[in-house]
């Protein structure tokens, strides 16, 4: 069952073919009541605060992305990574489009450690640090905090300042993937 949540109603029209950008991977580590996130250190989006990920690599699927990723930046190893949406970020200066997966875990091992690209602090779940997160984290956020499968659809100008937000709830991560797909083909993604 879809069910649509609109953020922003405004029409985006693309003329001509959008490229399809890169791929990327976001890890929520959560429990009942708080989400780890980490601090930006360096490079894009140096100052923020956000999931751990990153790019996938080629020859990599998206869940080793994520392990490796979520590694990487915090020394955690996920255990039970849980593929719960895809967030479209459609720059249309650019004419480009980034697909980011978004997952969830609960069990991990190793020790919790700062990286000289990420600084992780757990968060209560109603002081999530939004004034310094990416704008459009507010809008989604309560979707991959209770679990649920979404589509975010994110229309940037630039870094900073976006257009629209439309969120779509799904009953599955499969049907996400597919109006993903459907995306693309409307959008002419080459």
């Amino acid at each position: 069952m879809q069910t649509n949540k609109r953020v922003s109603s405004s029409n985006i029209v693309v003329s001509g073919n959008m490229r399809q950008g890169l791929t990327y991977t976001l890890v929520f580590i959560k429990n009942e009541y708080q989400v780890l996130l980490g601090l930006k250190k360096r490079g894009f989006g140096k100052g923020k605060w956000n999931g751990f990920g990153g790019k996938v690599e080629k020859n990599e699927t998206i869940f080793d992305g994520a392990i490796r990723e979520t590694k990487e930046e915090c020394n955690l190893k996920v255990n039970n990574l849980k593929h719960v949406g895809i967030v479209a970020y459609e720059d249309i200066l650019d004419c480009r489009m980034d697909f980011v997966h978004v997952f969830t875990a609960n069990k991990y091992t190793d020790i919790l450690q700062e990286s000289d690209e990420m600084k992780p602090e757990w968060f209560d779940y109603e002081i999530i640090p939004f004034q310094q997160m990416w704008p459009d984290a507010k809008y989604w956020y309560p979707f991959m905090l209770q679990d649920k499968n979404f589509f975010a659809h994110v229309v940037y100008y630039n870094e900073e300042s976006y257009k629209n937000t439309n969120i779509r709830e799904y009953s599955s991560i499969k049907m996400v993937a597919d109006y993903m797909k459907s995306l693309m083909k409307r959008k002419n993604i080459v």
